[in-house]
């Protein structure tokens, strides 16, 4: 979310937060926290308004570049410059390009760490969902659209000698599990392999599971082939999976010329 306040001078002054919540429906409250002594934290305590918005998609590179400059030292606006407006019945700028955002006046204040933690009342809502809206990824460090995971994933052939959490593996299969399956069937087995010798051999079933071997784990998905019959397993696929230990980008795969409407 982008923190939009006023300088002393008048002038807008934007900052990315990373804590972000709704805090009551009755009355309408949010909260938001940025580091303490940040120049977004003085500018609301000073005039107790704020709007809070979410960004579009042309802003993304603006964006990354307010997260790691200060406001106390640089104006953002005149170094990353965007267009601003200012909604009817709002006296802070906002961009342009934002999706939703929310006015609100300073309700109260809470230390909570190295951060500040603003309780705000939503007086309106602005939003306009044709645009489509930037969210924070891999850790902070990236600021894409929803559908950013389906297009920024890779496939790892090589990996970190660290074994992966139990917690982490069972939320990989619940994800799994949420799979839809024919009049709800779930005719799915899942073996978590951890045994060094097993995923070697894995790794020798099939001439595309050869990064098996140097895996921390690997997730070999079955399924019944009579759901009737318990013992009817026939192996579906094997999953290697870690901690990456390269680092690779993906490829815009699109090919119209697969397509065909019949």
């Amino acid at each position: 979310m982008l923190v939009c306040t006023e300088k002393e001078d008048g002038t807008a002054s934007l900052a990315p937060v990373s804590f972000f919540m709704f805090t009551s429906f009755t009355p309408p409250m949010v909260a938001f926290a940025p580091g303490e002594n940040k120049n977004t934290g003085a500018n609301f305590e000073r005039t107790g308004r704020a709007v809070i918005a979410t960004p579009g998609l042309s802003l993304e590179k603006q964006i990354m570049k307010f997260g790691s400059s200060s406001g106390n030292r640089t104006d953002k606006l005149a170094e990353y410059p965007i267009p601003m407006q200012k909604p009817e019945g709002c006296s802070v700028e906002i961009p342009e390009d934002t999706r939703v955002a929310f006015a609100v006046t300073l309700d109260g204040t809470m230390q909570t760490g190295n951060h500040t933690l603003y309780s705000c009342r939503v007086e309106k809502i602005f939003g306009d969902d044709s645009k489509p809206a930037l969210f924070a990824w891999k850790g902070y460090s990236a600021a894409a659209p929803s559908d950013y995971n389906l297009y920024s994933r890779v496939s790892i052939r090589k990996y970190q000698d660290r074994p992966v959490e139990k917690a982490k593996t069972e939320a990989i299969l619940r994800a799994a599990m949420q799979a839809p399956s024919a009049a709800n069937q779930q005719p799915w087995e899942f073996y978590v392999v951890t045994d060094k010798a097993k995923l070697e051999a894995l790794s020798y079933v099939s001439p595309y599971a050869g990064m098996t071997k140097n895996a921390p784990a690997a997730i070999v998905s079955v399924y019944r082939k009579d759901c009737s019959i318990p013992d009817t397993l026939r192996v579906f696929a094997i999953f290697p999976y870690g901690y990456p230990d390269e680092e690779r980008k993906q490829q815009d795969r699109f090919d119209a010329g697969r397509i065909h409407y019949v």
